[in-house]
C-alpha cells in the first residue's frame, strides 16, 4: 500500500514527464511494429496469392510459336507451360498497355474489383495503370482503334513490379501497365497500327524432376526452334519484388527498435535515479523500518513498468493499425492483391513484452546500486561528491567555472543527454543521406545515359541502320555482399571508337572496364579479378577490372565487342543492341524493348518522389526525440538543483544569469554531441545505406558537401533553441521560498 501511493504520487506528480516518456516509446514502437508488420502483411499476401495464382517459374520467348507437338512434349517432360504472348500497344497519351490473352495455367489474374473479360470489346486492366490514368469498372477505353470496357482490375503474379524492360530500375504506371482480352480481341488488337511486334513468350512451371538448366538444353536442343529470351523466376525483376523491399525495411527497424529501447531504457533510469535520491530520507527511514532492498527495488521499478508496457501496447496498437499508412509507398509502387493485414505473435511481443523486459533488466541494475547506501547517508540526504576543485580553473570567470563544475556534478545526466541526441542527430543524418543519395543519383543519370535511344534486338536486322552504334548485351551473375547473394549484370560488349562510350580496349578477353555503379555495388577496384557467372549455364567467367567509368544507370559492366563475341561463340558481325541519338526505323517484330534516354531521367525523379516521405519522416522523428530528450533531462538538472537556484536569486542573480549558468552551458553539450555525432553517424550511416538499396541497380552518391552539414546544423540549433525557451519557463518558476524547504 505504501509503494502505490509513493509511485501514484510520482506518476501524479511527474505527469508531465511520464506523459512525454510515454508518448515518446509509443512513437517508436508505431513506427518499427507499424513497418515490421506491414512487411508481414505484404509478404503473406504476395506469397499466398503467387502460391494460389499459379507464379511461373520463369518464362522464355521463341522467334516462331512452338507448334502443337512441340508443346505436347514439352508437357510431357513434367512442365507446365501455356502461352503468353503479347502486344504492346501505344495509347494517345504516350502510355504503353501490354496486352495479353485470358490466362488459364500459370500467371493468373487476380481481380480486387469486377470480372474476367468475356467479351470481345472487354479488357481487364493491372490495377497501378488503372488509378494512375482514372480508369474504374465500367470506364471506357480505346486501344488500338478499339473501344474497350474497363470489366475487371487486378494484378498478376508475374508483374509484381510493373517494368516494361527487365533492365528498367522502377516502375512508372502513368507509362505503363498491362491488360487482358478475349482471344478474338486480341486476334484484332495484334495487326493494330497501333501494336509493336508480337512476343512469342512462354511461361512455365517445372515438376521436382525438372531443373532450368535441363529446359534451356532441351529447348536449344528442339531443330528449328530459335530461343530469343530465358529468364528463370530468380533472374526476373517483376517478380517478388515487393517482398524483397518491404523485407530490408524490417530488418532495419528491428535493429533501430532494439537501440531505442535500449536509449530509452537508460533515460528512464536516470529518471528513477532522481526519484531516490529525491525520497533519499523516505527510503533511509524504510531501511530503519526493516524494508528490505529487494522490498524497495520492487517498489520503485513499478513506475518504469507501467510507462514503457503503457507505450509498448498503445505502440504496438498503433502500428497494427497503420500497418496499411505505413506500407502505402510499397502498395502504390508494386502491384499485388489488397494487403491482408497478418498480425504476427512476434511482433506483439516484440512491442509490448521486450521493451519492458529491457527497461526492468536496465533499471534493476542501476537501481540496484542506488539502493545500496547506508541507510544513515540516505536520511541525511548525503550524495556522493564529485570533486572538481582538483581541477584548475583558476583563470576562468565565475560563470564559466560554475558551468563546467555543473556539468561534472550531472556527468550522468550529460552522458544521457549525449547518448539521447546522438540517436536523434543520427536520425538526422540518416535521413539527409537518404536525400542527398537519392538526389544524387536521380541527377546523375540525367548526365550519365550518353544515348537517347536503345533498341534491345530479339534478332538484328541484317545492315546497321544509319546513325546507329551496335552492341552486344549480355546478362551474368555475381555475389554482391550487400544483398548477401548473387546479382544480375549486364555485360555490354561496345566497339572501338564507339561514339556514346569513349573506351579503350586492348581486345583481351578477360579485361572489362566497370561502371561506377558496379563499382559501387559489388565494392570492385580498379585491377581486381572478379567472376561473373551465367547461372543457366552454369559457367564461369573470370576478368580482370582495367578501369572504372563513370555510368550510373543500371549494373554495367563493358568490354570489346570482338573479344565478348569470340568469347560466347558469336559470329564476328552478331550484335543485340543498338544506340542511337533519335528513332530508327525497325521491324516491330525484332524489337525487344526500347530505353530511352527520357525514361530513365524520369526514373530518377520518381525514386526521389517516391523516397521523400520516409525522408520527411526521419526528419521529424528525429526533431521530436531531440527535444523531447532535451528537455526532461535539462528539466530534472533544474528539479535537483532548485536549491542552489532559489539561492543565488536570494543573493540577487538576475533571471538572465540564472539561466546562463543552468542554461547556458547546455549549448555546449549539445556544440559537442553535434561536432561528434554529425561524422561519426555520417561513418555508421554510409556503411549502412548500402544494404538498405541492394536491391537498385545502380550506385547512390551519398557524400556531403557544405549545404548538408549547415542543413543538420540550422536543425540541431533550431531544435536546441525551441528546448531551451520551453525550459526558461520553468527556470522562472523557481521561487525564492525553495531554500527553506531543503533545511533540515
Amino acid at each position: 500500500m505504501l509503494f502505490t501511493k509513493m509511485n501514484f504520487r510520482e506518476l501524479k506528480n511527474g505527469a508531465l514527464r511520464y506523459l512525454l516518456l510515454f508518448l515518446v516509446i509509443a512513437l517508436g514502437i508505431t513506427l518499427v511494429v507499424g513497418l515490421g508488420a506491414s512487411a508481414d502483411s505484404i509478404t503473406t499476401t504476395v506469397e499466398e496469392y503467387a502460391e494460389k495464382n499459379y507464379l511461373e517459374d520463369g518464362n522464355f520467348s521463341v522467334m516462331d510459336p512452338l507448334t502443337e507437338s512441340q508443346i505436347n512434349d514439352a508437357e510431357n517432360e513434367g512442365l507446365m507451360l501455356e502461352p503468353q504472348f503479347y502486344v504492346d500497344m501505344h495509347q494517345e497519351d504516350n502510355s504503353v498497355i501490354r496486352i495479353y490473352q485470358n490466362r488459364s495455367k500459370v500467371n493468373l489474374v487476380e481481380l480486387d474489383e469486377g470480372k474476367q473479360s468475356a467479351d470481345g470489346n472487354e479488357i481487364v486492366l493491372e490495377k497501378q495503370y488503372a488509378k494512375e490514368h482514372d480508369l474504374k469498372v465500367h470506364s471506357v477505353i480505346e486501344v488500338g482503334g478499339i473501344q474497350f470496357i474497363v470489366v475487371g482490375i487486378g494484378s498478376v503474379p508475374d508483374y509484381d513490379k510493373v517494368l516494361r524492360n527487365v533492365t528498367d530500375m522502377l516502375a512508372e504506371a502513368e507509362n505503363f501497365g498491362v491488360g487482358f482480352v478475349t482471344d478474338s480481341a486480341y486476334d484484332q488488337l495484334k495487326v493494330s497500327d497501333k501494336a509493336s511486334g508480337e512476343e512469342y513468350s512462354y511461361s512455365y512451371i517445372l515438376n521436382e524432376s525438372n531443373t532450368q538448366k535441363a529446359l534451356k538444353d532441351y529447348l536449344q536442343d528442339i531443330e528449328d526452334l530459335n530461343l530469343t529470351n530465358f529468364v528463370p523466376m530468380a533472374n526476373n525483376p517483376r517478380i517478388m519484388a515487393s517482398v524483397e523491399d518491404v523485407e530490408v525495411n524490417k530488418i532495419f527497424s528491428m535493429y533501430f527498435g532494439v537501440v531505442y529501447m535500449l536509449l530509452m531504457s537508460y533515460v528512464i533510469s536516470v529518471f528513477m535515479s532522481h526519484n531516490i535520491e529525491k525520497n533519499s530520507r523516505v527510503i533511509g527511514t524504510l531501511y530503519s523500518m526493516g524494508h528490505s532492498k529487494k522490498t524497495l527495488l520492487k517498489g520503485f521499478l513499478v513506475v518504469p513498468f507501467i510507462v514503457v508496457l503503457a507505450g509498448g501496447v498503445l505502440g504496438t496498437g498503433l502500428g497494427f493499425l497503420l500497418i496499411k499508412p505505413l506500407g502505402a509507398d510499397a502498395i502504390e509502387e508494386f502491384s499485388f492483391p489488397v494487403v491482408q493485414n497478418v498480425y504476427s505473435v512476434g511482433l506483439i511481443l516484440y512491442g509490448v513484452v521486450l521493451p519492458v523486459i529491457v527497461t526492468l533488466i536496465i533499471n534493476y541494475a542501476i537501481l540496484n546500486k542506488r539502493l545500496s547506501a547506508e541507510p544513515l547517508r540516505l536520511i541525511k540526504k548525503q550524495r556522493k561528491q564529485v570533486k572538481t576543485s582538483r581541477i584548475n580553473l583558476r583563470r576562468l570567470s565565475f560563470n564559466n567555472k560554475f558551468r563546467i563544475r555543473q556539468l561534472i556534478r550531472e556527468k550522468r545526466s550529460n552522458v544521457t543527454l549525449f547518448l539521447g541526441l546522438f540517436f536523434a542527430i543520427f536520425l538526422m543524418v540518416f535521413g539527409i543521406t537518404v536525400y542527398t543519395g537519392i538526389t544524387n543519383f536521380a541527377n546523375d543519370l540525367g548526365k550519365d545515359v550518353p544515348y537517347n535511344y536503345m533498341y534491345i534486338l530479339k534478332y538484328p536486322p541484317d545492315d546497321i541502320p544509319a546513325g546507329a552504334a551496335e552492341g552486344f548485351a549480355k546478362t551474368l551473375d555475381s555475389y554482391c555482399v550487400y544483398a548477401d547473394g548473387d546479382m544480375s549484370v549486364t555485360l555490354q560488349g561496345i566497339s572501338r571508337g564507339d561514339k556514346y562510350f569513349d573506351l579503350e580496349f586492348d581486345g583481351n578477353e578477360n579485361e572489362i572496364i566497370i561502371s561506377s555503379s558496379v563499382a559501387s555495388k559489388f565494392q570492385w577496384k580498379k585491377g581486381d579479378s572478379v567472376t561473373l557467372t551465367d547461372t543457366i549455364e552454369n559457367k564461369n567467367y573470370n576478368f580482370t577490372v582495367k578501369d572504372i567509368t563513370q555510368y550510373g544507370y543500371g549494373l554495367y559492366v563493358f568490354m570489346d565487342i570482338n573479344a565478348m563475341r569470340n568469347l560466347f561463340d558469336q559470329s564476328e558481325t552478331f550484335y543485340n543492341t543498338l544506340m542511337s541519338d533519335g528513332e530508327l526505323v525497325i521491324e516491330g517484330d525484332r524489337v525487344s524493348s526500347i530505353i530511352t534516354a527520357a525514361d530513365i531521367e524520369l526514373t530518377g525523379e520518381k525514386y526521389l518522389e517516391s523516397m521523400m516521405d520516409a525522408v520527411i519522416v526521419l526528419l521529424v522523428v528525429s526533431i521530436i526525440i531531440f527535444i523531447v530528450i532535451m528537455f526532461l533531462l535539462i528539466k530534472m538538472i533544474i528539479d535537483k538543483s532548485t536549491f542552489s537556484i532559489s539561492l543565488l536569486k536570494v543573493l540577487g542573480y538576475h533571471e538572465k544569469n540564472v539561466k546562463k549558468l543552468y542554461l547556458g552551458s547546455n549549448f555546449y553539450t549539445v556544440l559537442v554531441t553535434g561536432v561528434i555525432a554529425v561524422p561519426v553517424s555520417k561513418a555508421l550511416v554510409d556503411i549502412v545505406f548500402p544494404y538498405m538499396v541492394y536491391n537498385v541497380a545502380g550506385s547512390f552518391n551519398t557524400a556531403f558537401i557544405v549545404i548538408e552539414y549547415l542543413m543538420i546544423a540550422g536543425i540541431i540549433l533550431a531544435s536546441y533553441f525551441v528546448s531551451s525557451l520551453i525550459l526558461q519557463r520553468y527556470l522562472k518558476k523557481v521561487e525564492l521560498a525553495e531554500i527553506l524547504k531543503e533545511r533540515e
